[in-house]
């Protein structure tokens, strides 16, 4: 038989003998006064008194059985508690692993609902997270599922007064067990009693609960206490979550701002710098053959395009600063008007009902996606004649753009390096605006877009 074995053989045994001590003290205790009574046969006819037997009785049958009992209870209650703490200190180097790895709220949420159910007996429990921004907890976790409480019971809805969960006085610990007061809480089946705790980090709010207990066992200070322990890791580890979504969102802002911007430089910049260059190669070529006059034209629409690109760059320095209110269907006709001079082909402009004043962001991408669409048929479309109809209906702002040039076929892949049609999306999509492209090759192109608004956005006079 190995050691092992014999050891836990004989801690079992102790174990069995430890919890039945008074038993076995009892069986003593009657063991020596049956001894003392043969030996000194007290009461007897002729039994001289002798105080031995009172003294000898007394100490070796009640003082000294008595006592042992008193020292293995002590005992027994001292292993007890080693227990308890071994246990209690497992479950919370079990919640670090746990907490210090849940990537979001939700799986915190559940880790450190678990740890409480293995300390506190629960009947029902709900477990909010603290919104720094809207200044209110929000609902993250219920157990059961099906004991979903009504808004009536959410924290949000509970004033402070009633909440102690809202109140974090100065110099509260991490987390504090605070009776419920609040009236709209409905008690559950059996009866409970309802207990809140908010979660702090460094005594800013980060977390709350709601715990139901069985009316009449309230949380004792030893299940409080290992609360208390492992709130500040729960308290940092909610704090670390909440860092980590603000730092992700602050990235997609990031990510989405430079989108934005290569947009911009490819919808205003690029185009002008393209036509640019396009126009310089040909005059390189030409230069022999043309003539004084067309060449001094030529040389003026460059500098109208290069004063254009110039007027673009410094929009872009100032993208930061909303664009101004302006008449978008005079910015837009000017700009046609630019295109179809230098493009040669004719245009022709219909509107419809009372401009508006659009937000910042929508007035941009309208101008964005006009100029993409104007741009692609200047460079592509070798159109003749251009139709152009804004419609300023009752919920949406809507542009269609007909040209009778070479068409393309929209199913065809898009090649590596030509941007603008995705650009266009994205930027619809950035709107809530839709966008319709219909083409065939030799059959033109027929674009719709329409940019949602609210009624309550201004007219403008024309």
């Amino acid at each position: 038989m190995s050691m092992d074995r014999k050891s836990t053989i004989w801690l079992r045994t102790g174990e069995w003998l430890l919890n039945r001590r008074w038993w076995w003290i009892a069986l003593a205790s009657l063991s020596v006064f049956m001894f003392e009574y043969m030996e000194y046969q007290p009461f007897q006819p002729g039994w001289d008194y002798d105080i031995g037997f009172f003294f000898e009785t007394l100490f070796y049958g009640v003082v000294l059985p008595v006592s042992t009992g008193l020292a293995l209870t002590w005992l027994a209650a001292s292993r007890a508690e080693m227990a308890r703490s071994i246990y209690y200190q497992t479950l919370k180097r079990n919640l670090d692993l746990q907490i210090n790895s849940a990537p979001s709220h939700t799986k915190l949420a559940e880790a450190t609902l678990e740890f409480i159910k293995l300390v506190i007996p629960l009947l029902s429990a709900s477990l909010y997270k603290y919104d720094l921004g809207a200044r209110g907890y929000t609902p993250i976790l219920y157990w059961p599922p099906d004991k979903i409480p009504d808004d009536s019971t959410s924290i949000a809805n509970c004033s402070a007064a009633d909440c102690p969960c809202l109140i974090v006085k100065p110099g509260e610990i991490s987390m504090t067990l605070h009776p419920c007061r609040d009236p709209k809480v409905s008690s559950t089946a059996p009866p409970s009693e309802c207990f809140c705790a908010p979660v702090l980090f460094s005594g800013t709010p980060v977390a709350g609960a709601r715990l139901y207990v069985p009316s009449g066992s309230p949380p004792l200070p030893e299940q409080v206490q290992v609360l208390q322990e492992a709130a500040p890791e729960i308290g940092a580890a909610f704090h670390r979550v909440q860092l980590e979504r603000l730092m992700k969102r602050q990235g997609d802002q990031i990510n989405s701002e430079q989108k934005r911007i290569a947009r911009d430089v490819h919808d205003t910049l690029g185009h002008s710098l393209a036509y640019l260059r396009l126009r310089l190669d040909q005059m390189s070529t030409e230069f022999n053959v043309t003539e004084t006059s067309t060449l001094q034209q030529e040389v003026i629409t460059l500098r109208d395009i290069a004063k254009e690109a110039y007027e673009q760059m410094r929009d872009m320095l100032i993208t930061l600063t909303p664009i101004r209110d302006l008449n978008m269907n005079d910015t837009l006709e000017k700009y046609a008007a630019r295109v179809s001079k230098r493009a040669k082909f004719d245009l022709n402009i219909r509107n419809f009902g009372k401009p508006r004043l659009l937000p910042p962001p929508i007035q941009r991408n309208v101008i964005n996606i006009f100029r993409e669409i104007l741009t692609n048929i200047e460079n592509h479309a070798h159109a003749t004649q251009v139709d152009l109809a804004f419609n300023w209906r009752n919920k949406d702002f809507e542009i269609k753009v007909d040209d009778n040039g070479v068409g393309f076929d929209p199913a065809l892949p898009v090649q590596y390096g030509h941007f603008g049609l995705g650009n266009m999306r994205e930027r619809a999509v950035e709107s809530n605006a839709r966008l319709s492209i219909s083409s065939q090759p030799g059959r033109g192109t027929h674009i719709t877009l329409s940019f949602p608004y609210e009624d309550k956005h201004e007219t403008v006079d024309s």
